[in-house]
């Protein structure tokens, strides 16, 4: 059938299944000319004069089982059959396939009888079901309707209508356009396979002189009439709506005809104004717009911005309300004191016309101080804009980047300051610019957003002048665990420029969250790699070009052998830099050897060790050096690692070793005793011994390279101290770009090799851990980037420490971090050295003596 037609029995079969029974199941017999067969169908699905079913598209059994179900509306889609009768309705589907049963066994579908009769029948054979497919064998008990022969019946009706004398399709009154278009679907007898319904469909041509039933054209024309009404009543609306809207959005602005410009500058413009309200629809008209400026939900705030948009404020000093003051004008005998009033009830209808009153009072009253404060400024009109962008600019790193202002704060903080900065926003998400949506990418272990590495380099770039067009980029990436009661943690990849001359500090390239690690790891890192290998081509800021080069990646032993693919430092060639093998010992791998042969880029990539290998990193797409390009970090292999246990060792290691508990108070005492002479440069201030295992990386290095060698003097055993000082001394020239130039790396390198091979004496082979074996390769390191600092991960830990003080809570926390860190534009902060200036040698507080 035609759509519309098809629309219109759809529509009447619904309002007719509403006032129907509640009985939403059938069992109907489809006509015995088309094959016959029983059906469970959904009420829904009958039309109105219940001879006809609609019959779903679906060939898939769960689909058709979930819309007969649901009793799935039907559509355009759906085909049309003819049934015999109705067995039985119930609300049960269990029950109505109970039923569909015992009716396939017990009626005789070949029996003439009445629609609503039910006789006793003889018991029926079921027809044997041939598959010809995989489909057809999982899908044999799916319904299938028989085919519908529609055009037999249709020929049978026209025929007695035209000898009864009923009108013909082509006699309809010619206003009803529609009509001859509306025809019947037919099943073609030609094309209709013996088992399911076809597809083709004849129509009665419009020119043929078809003929139908009498009763069947008096209730197509009273619905086509009815239909018509409908039509209408609709059109009405939509013109009404289109009225309104117009009229909504023509009040946005100001009227096409106003005067002059606001705000009113002179007398001249404010007669103006008033001549021109002298028409209510004028009145009208500029009260929409008025009522449309916003101003905050305070009356008062209203009342404020109408008067700006009004009058100036040299304007403004010459009325008052009552005009009572000497040469003031009366503003309450004007008509837009009455347009004011107006408008402000419109957004606030609560407002009562004397506090609206009392507002402009206020306002008028203090033009003078406004005008005052405007002329003793220095800045001119044409900088007042460029004032607010300075004003937003500095409450937003205020907000952001100084202080971590919550958005509660700040948006209540810019309520107080709009009265006297309109230009400022009321919520704190549109000065800050959160962005609404944050799109993730989904991993097996969590979901990764990547920031971008080109829009911030454009950023950074934009703001501070780099002389260096290639741009050397250390990598860090470590795990970062958020709440001490769940496994949520962040993995960022953290970026830092090295080569330049502005000293800037770790930027954010792309955050992962989950409960784990990121796994698979190519897809963590695919968008890195890909953006890195982009920009190594150049990229264009300011008419200059600019590249990028990875220069190495900074992390701790974990985090290099995850990003690496190879043995973790808790097993057998696990070392980074040679092929030492290991040895198990006491419950645990030791390394012991210092003269193993080291690896280079090629052996790694070659995988000629493949005791060292677990797979193939994703890394390798960047051509770095997976060897040389990861250095190793001292802030975790010595302060955290040597240093610690050092001092684990002497509280509570070996009784060989193993410092007497009066011993370490007295270490205790004179630690808290240094705090007074620890300079402001130092992140921490010496802490007891007690309070070990909370002692921080930054702790442990104040204890190596400064307080340790004073405290532990006369204390411990010399032997003890002398082997600390081997480490003291090495690490202290890798630091300094002073002593390595002096006394190079050759000189470190021995008093490191002596400390490694002495620790075996001193407290036991089981002292030879990953992070006391990896010492012999630190100036490697340091001949080919540079002191220790060039490549610690302070910085990098800072940046996360800071990352993850952005949580404001545990709900969505990598969307809160990615929120916060969009809000400050990525404004990296540059390191200034231009403060410190040396201005004696300190010598105060406690000194090492020749004393023995």
């Amino acid at each position: 059938m035609d759509h519309r037609l098809l629309s219109l029995f759809q529509a009447s079969s619904r309002v007719y299944m509403f006032c129907a029974s509640i009985a939403m199941y059938n069992i109907v017999e489809f006509c015995n000319e088309a094959g016959g067969g029983l059906a469970i169908v959904h009420t829904n699905w009958l039309t109105p004069r219940k001879q006809e079913v609609f019959w779903p598209p679906y060939k898939d059994n769960s689909l058709f089982t979930k819309a007969l179900k649901t009793g799935e509306r039907t559509n355009e889609k759906w085909k049309l059959y003819e049934i015999v009768r109705n067995f039985y309705k119930t609300d049960d589907l269990e029950k109505a396939k109970r039923k569909l049963k015992l009716a396939e066994d017990t009626s005789d579908l070949n029996t003439e009888t009445d629609e609503n009769e039910f006789q006793p029948r003889k018991r029926l054979r079921k027809p044997t079901k041939i598959s010809s497919s995989e489909d057809e064998e999982e899908n044999s008990n799916f319904q299938r309707p028989p085919k519908l022969n529609i055009k037999k019946k249709l020929e049978s009706n026209l025929s007695s209508s035209q000898k009864a004398g009923n009108p013909s399709i082509s006699s309809l009154p010619s206003t009803l356009g529609v009509l001859p278009k509306i025809g019947t679907h037919v099943n073609s007898p030609q094309t209709a396979s013996p088992n399911t319904p076809t597809t083709s469909r004849n129509w009665p041509t419009p020119s043929e002189s078809v003929t139908i039933p009498k009763s069947e054209y008096d209730n197509i024309i009273r619905l086509l009439a009815h239909i018509k009404e409908q039509n209408k009543e609709i059109l009405n609306i939509i013109t009404e709506r289109g009225r309104e809207t117009s009229t909504a959005l023509t009040s946005i602005c100001l009227p096409n005809n106003f005067p002059i410009e606001l705000p009113a500058s002179t007398d001249d413009d404010v007669q103006a104004v008033e001549d021109f309200l002298k028409t209510k629809e004028n009145i009208n008209s500029f009260c929409s717009y008025l009522s449309t400026l916003g101003g905050g939900k305070s009356y008062i705030l209203r009342t404020n911005k109408v008067l700006r948009q009004l009058l100036t404020d040299s304007l403004a000093c010459k009325y008052s309300f009552f005009g009572s003051r000497k040469d003031k004008k009366a503003f309450s005998e004007l008509l837009l004191k009455k347009v004011v009033i107006n408008a402000i009830q419109i957004k606030s209808p609560d407002t009562t016309e004397t506090e609206i009153e009392d507002s402009v009072k206020t306002w008028l009253k203090h033009a003078p101080q406004r005008m005052n404060s405007c002329d003793s400024s220095p800045y001119n009109q044409e900088n007042k804009k460029v004032i607010m962008n300075d004003l937003s600019s500095k409450l937003k790193d205020w907000a952001t980047i100084e202080n971590r202002v919550s958005q509660v704060a700040l948006t209540s903080l810019l309520h107080i300051l709009s009265p006297f900065h309109p230009e400022l926003p009321l919520d704190s998400r549109t000065l800050l610019k959160t962005p609404k949506y944050i799109e993730t990418k989904k991993l097996e272990t969590g979901e990764y957003y990547h920031f971008g590495l080109l829009d911030i380099l454009k950023n950074l770039l934009l703001k501070h002048d780099f002389t260096e067009t290639i741009l050397q980029l250390s990598v860090n990436i470590d795990g970062l665990p958020l709440f001490h009661s769940t496994n949520t943690q962040l993995w960022p990849i953290l970026g830092l420029i090295k080569n330049s001359d502005i000293k800037s500090k770790p930027f954010a390239i792309g955050i992962f969250c989950g409960t784990s690690k990121p796994v698979p790891l190519n897809l963590y890192l695919e968008d890195f790699i890909n953006e890195v290998n982009l920009l190594k081509q150049g990229f264009q800021v300011n008419n200059r070009v600019y590249y990028i080069r990875l220069l190495n990646f900074i992390c701790d032993a974990p985090a290099r052998a995850f990003l690496k693919c190879v043995k973790s430092h808790g097993g057998y060639s696990s070392c980074d830099k040679c092929w030492e093998p290991g040895n198990y010992y006491k419950g645990r791998v030791i390394l012991k050897g210092i003269t193993s042969t080291l690896r280079t880029d090629t052996s790694f990539l070659l995988q000629q060790d493949e005791d060292h290998h677990i797979s193939t990193s994703p890394l390798i797409d960047t051509e770095i050096g997976m060897v040389s390009a990861f250095p190793l970090d001292y802030m975790h292999a010595v302060c955290l690692g040597v240093t610690r246990k050092l001092l684990n060792v002497w509280v509570g290691g070996n009784l060989k070793v193993r410092l007497r508990s009066r011993t370490v108070d007295i270490l205790s005492k004179h630690l808290i005793s240094l705090k007074p002479f620890i300079p402001i440069e130092f992140n921490r201030k010496p802490r007891s011994l007690s309070e070990l295992p909370r002692w921080k990386a930054t702790e442990f290095r104040t204890f190596l390279l400064y307080v340790g060698p004073l405290i532990l003097k006369n204390n411990i055993d010399l032997a003890v101290y002398e082997h600390f000082l081997l480490l003291h001394c090495g690490i202290s020239l890798l630091l300094s770009f002073k002593y390595i130039s002096d006394y190079g790396c050759e000189h470190a390198t021995e008093l490191l090799n002596i400390f490694v091979k002495h620790c075996e004496h001193i407290y036991g082979l089981e002292f030879y851990a990953y992070n006391v074996h990896i010492l012999c390769h630190l100036t490697r390191d340091v001949e080919m980037y540079g002191p220790l600092d060039m490549f610690s991960a302070f910085p990098f830990e800072n940046y996360l420490g800071q990352i993850k003080h952005l949580l404001k809570s545990s709900y969505k926390p990598l969307k809160q971090i990615c929120r916060r860190l969009k809000e400050s534009n990525f404004d990296i902060k540059i390191v200034s050295h231009e403060g410190i200036k040396h201005y004696f040698e300190h010598n105060s507080g406690q000194t090492l003596t020749n004393e023995k």
